[in-house]
């Protein structure tokens, strides 16, 4: 009889997870199109008291590790990147703010897939994730 009923809470709880889990990437891909989160979504402090309450700058958190290929050595290697991060820390638009580089350039086209596939942190104010759009200067050498 218990192992009946600790099955039963086991299949209870895996099936809340599958729904939370469900759940939470419908969010993540409603504020990834919305490129906010929008009030309703967000946690009251009243509700998460613990949860720190700051404004941050986005920041890079992982680089793909991917390393620029031989025939853009020649380019510059450090760079100045304009980009859109996603209240869920996706990379939108980016703008490479090279003067020598047009953004049809074949080297500027690889910058900016090569950004695209970082993890980024979004910005947050008074602790909630929003949209920015972030300065960086990135030195690819270091990739």
């Amino acid at each position: 009889m218990l192992d009946q009923k600790a099955e039963e809470k086991k299949q209870q709880e895996e099936e809340e997870a599958a729904r939370l889990a469900e759940e939470a990437l419908a969010l993540e891909t409603a504020v990834d199109s919305l490129g906010f989160i929008p009030d309703s979504l967000k946690v009251s402090p009243d509700i998460a008291p613990d949860i720190i309450m700051e404004d941050k700058d986005a920041a890079i958190l992982k680089r793909s590790g991917i390393s620029v290929p031989p025939r853009f050595q020649d380019q510059p290697q450090i760079i100045t990147a304009e980009i859109e991060i996603f209240a869920s820390g996706r990379a939108g638009k980016i703008k490479i703010l090279v003067p020598e580089l047009d953004e049809n350039d074949d080297y500027a086209k690889f910058i900016s897939t090569l950004l695209r596939s970082w993890e980024y942190s979004p910005a947050t104010k008074k602790g909630v994730p929003i949209g920015s759009k972030s300065r960086f200067e990135i030195d690819l050498n270091n990739e």
